[in-house]
């Protein structure tokens, strides 16, 4: 958009309120005078004019008279810098903000001008405001009083302020008081599915109303019956897992379970009530959009298991000694096989091996605890063993661990450890050390009063750093780091620095995607940054430390 001498802008820095009268300019300012209009025609009301200088951050504004003029004092410092209007908050929404570079041209954000240079002499600007753009649209295939729409920028990412709106019964939604650029509008047709559509690219331009047809996806279906002895058993819970979190129905009287609006993939459908007296194994299903998948699931017998172990931690493992769950009531249902019932509490532990029949009820007795814990001992080598290293450690996670509650211990300087407060049976233990890819190994605890195992760290992390600026300003946002498509590593810029730290970078390939918004958020400028190309993957070695340098982003919208 070229001048009117206008620019609007938002900045990817929350822009420091300093709004006052006109003043008299110090005699290390020049002033920047001149009228701010609106499409053309008198601007109604007030609004605010400033000047800002991206690679520092400094900002300062004054307020326009009733008749739209100003006099902004700019400090004669001021290096790189563009003149603003109509981007604070209470400044009219109906249009948009402007930022003016170089040469009077303008835009709707700083980061496709060219900067202005140092402020030299007293000038006169006149800016020109454009309208806001809306999108009015209309949907279909939508479930009434439960569908969305959300707004995100051309590239189907980040995040706009004010971004969300329901769908009208009638399927018409509208975003209003937009900032002119591409958008792409995703339709959410179902609260709780998990089947969304999104638009083409929606270009909204000054004081225009771009209109739009969605039509929701009702994605596929998979339905079945849960038969038991050949027939249907109702009231059992069902779990469907594969594109996105996980759903859960329960079965109705004729035993049939369905969940819809499914993308397409691959699933995979279980019983998976607990202490219902039954089991199923789990099936996968192939998704088509608009099909019906049907897949029945064979129920077996479980059996009853009754314990008596009042406040005490109850955990019942496989034979082998390997956890399966922790008991929180005196009577469960668990698939046939037998069993080591575990109680512990205070400083003691028991167990009782019992055996679990379809149809039939066990009853392992009255737990009482009566034994000493015992302890794991050995040595860890590998690692960081220098002046100033951080210390190792080694957790341990045995059979009563519920994950996030086992025992650990420090590594002494000789390298030794012993981590008391053990049963015997299956544990997981890791080695671990700041900077270091934990030394993880399964082992089993044995019966006597001391198992030994020893450990070691063997791969050390590796680090990346770097300063991601656009024509000089830091950028704000975040890196993520991932590999084999899942989720990995994520880095806040600060004043655009990128540091991974030492501690969870793992040697090997990594995707590099940068998720940052050009301009101020509260304005809702659908600009973005990028990543040059040369950075979209990065290949770091143990202990490397990869520096990048000062990286210069691209502006994309």
């Amino acid at each position: 958009m070229l001048s009117k001498s206008a620019v609007v802008g938002v900045v990817t820095f929350a822009l420091v309120t300093a709004a006052t009268a006109p003043a008299a300019a110090a005699e290390d300012d020049v002033t920047y005078t001149g009228r701010v209009t609106a499409a053309g025609a008198a601007l109604t009301g007030q609004t605010h004019v400033g000047w800002f200088e991206p690679a520092s951050g400094d900002y300062h504004s004054v307020v326009t008279a009733p008749d739209g003029t100003y006099s902004l004092p700019v400090p004669v410092t001021a290096s790189e810098w563009v003149l603003v209007a109509n981007d604070e908050y209470g400044d009219p929404r109906t249009y948009a903000p402007e930022f003016v570079g170089a040469d009077g041209q303008s835009d709707y954000a700083w980061q496709p001008l060219d900067l202005r240079p140092d402020a030299a002499q007293d000038a006169t600007v006149d800016i020109d405001l454009d309208l806001r753009g809306s999108i009015v649209g209309t949907a279909a295939g939508f479930t009434p009083g439960r569908a969305w729409v959300d707004l995100k920028r051309a590239d189907g990412k980040g995040y706009l302020y004010d971004a969300q709106r329901d769908v009208q019964d009638d399927g018409t939604f509208q975003f209003r008081d937009l900032v002119p650029g591409r958008y792409r509008v995703i339709l959410q047709p179902s609260r709780g599915g998990r089947t969304a559509t999104t638009s083409d690219v929606v270009t909204v331009r000054p004081g225009q109303e771009a209109t739009l047809s969605m039509v929701g996806s009702k994605g596929g279906t998979v339905t079945g019956r849960l038969l038991g002895f050949g027939k249907p058993v109702a009231g059992v819970r069902v779990t469907i897992s594969g594109d996105g979190a996980p759903a859960d129905t329960t079965t109705d009287a004729q035993g049939r379970y369905r969940f819809s609006g499914l993308p397409a993939g691959t699933y995979r459908v279980a019983e998976s009530g607990q202490d219902n007296g039954w089991r199923s194994g789990s099936g996968l299903v192939k998704v088509t959009v608009g099909a019906t998948t049907t897949r029945d699931l064979t129920l077996e017998r479980e059996g009853a298991l009754v314990v008596r172990a009042p406040d005490q931690l109850v955990v019942l493992a496989r034979a082998d000694g390997t956890r399966v769950r922790e008991l929180d009531r005196t009577r469960i249902t668990a698939a046939p096989g037998t069993y080591y019932v575990y109680a512990a509490s205070g400083l003691r532990w028991t167990r009782t091996l019992v055996t679990i029949r379809a149809g039939k009820v066990t009853d392992a007795g009255t737990m009482r605890p009566d034994k000493a814990f015992v302890s794991l001992r050995g040595a860890v080598t590998g690692g960081d063993t220098g002046d100033g290293a951080k210390k190792r450690t080694v957790a341990v996670c045995d059979v009563l661990c519920g994950g996030t509650d086992g025992r650990a211990a420090t590594v002494r300087a000789d390298g030794t450890y012993r981590v008391t407060g053990l049963v015997p049976g299956i544990a997981h233990v890791q080695a671990e050390q700041t900077g270091w890819q934990p030394g993880r190994v399964t082992a089993r605890i044995g019966t006597a009063s001391t198992t030994n195992l020893q450990l070691s760290l063997t791969t050390e992390n590796a680090r990346v750093r770097g300063v991601l600026r656009y024509r000089g300003a830091p950028v704000t946002g975040t890196v993520t780091f991932s590999r084999n498509d899942a989720p990995g590593l994520m880095r806040e810029l600060t004043g655009g620095t990128l540091d991974t730290g030492a501690a969870r970078l793992a040697p090997g390939t990594y995707r590099m995607t940068l998720n940052a918004s050009a301009g101020n958020v509260l304005v809702g400028a659908p600009f973005w940054y990028d990543l040059p190309s040369a950075l979209t993957t990065v290949t770091v070695k143990p202990g490397q430390t990869l520096d990048l340098g000062t990286v210069e982003v691209a502006f994309r919208r």
